[in-house]
């Protein structure tokens, strides 16, 4: 009689690896192609090839791929963005502005490019409690200015700032922001919204969309010693 010859089913037998990662205290077994298919870095180190007398990192509760400088939260938030992505994005991922932030700092690290500009644009939409803190974040993070209009809208219609605002601000940012606040002093154009003038007008988002981001733009241009700028 012959032998019976098995055979892979073309459709259902998977060849999908799983991997375990431990991130601070945390076990997370997953699929491989799902970090690997949006991340160049996580492609390259699931690729190390290893002796096959040897278990490979990751096979095993026992050897996980440890990720010492990330936090399990991060992680884990990561995962959900994953998950919602390869569900085709029916569903929004729900983030504070510290989940968005860690995200954005994740993707930046691992090369997540959809990742990274998903959380750069939610940071910039999100309500921030202080705007000095979204005017630093995109400095530091080397964002276009313009990323943080609304926030440097905020600051422009305030009288003075706080005693605490004035104490962390640069140098450079407090030159900045007085000087924009003089460009809106000299606005006498109506609102299109509440039909007042810029000056005394309460729409937050009617005066700085048309002209704040050209102002920015304008100044960083003229003043060249503002240091902490990083005009795109």
């Amino acid at each position: 009689m012959d032998p019976i010859i098995v055979c892979r089913d073309s459709t259902f037998f998977s060849n999908d690896r799983y991997v375990v990662f431990k991130v601070e205290n945390i076990l997370f077994r997953i699929k491989s192609k799902h970090l690997t298919s949006q991340s160049q870095a996580f492609s390259d180190l699931l690729s190390i090839p290893s002796s096959s007398s040897i278990p490979m990192d990751g096979e095993t509760e026992e050897n996980p791929i440890e990720l010492a400088q990330e936090a399990a939260s991060t992680f884990r938030k990561a995962l959900e963005w994953l998950r919602y992505e390869r569900k085709g994005r029916k569903e929004k991922l729900g983030a504070s502005v510290s989940e968005w932030k860690s995200l954005f700092i994740f993707a930046k690290k691992w090369q997540i490019d959809k990742m990274q500009d998903e959380a750069s644009v939610s940071l910039k939409n999100i309500n921030w409690e202080d705007p000095m803190d979204k005017i630093q974040y995109a400095i530091e993070n080397e964002l276009p200015l313009s990323w943080a209009s609304n926030a440097f809208s905020a600051l422009c219609q305030r009288k003075t700032p706080t005693f605490q605002e004035a104490r962390a601000m640069p140098k450079d940012l407090f030159i900045l922001v007085e000087l924009l606040k003089d460009r809106r002093k000299s606005i006498r154009s109506e609102c299109c919204i509440c039909r007042r003038s810029f000056v005394g007008c309460v729409c937050p988002w009617s005066w700085e969309l048309n002209y704040i981001n050209n102002w920015i733009e304008e100044i960083t241009k003229d003043v060249k010693d503002l240091v902490l700028v990083h005009p795109r």
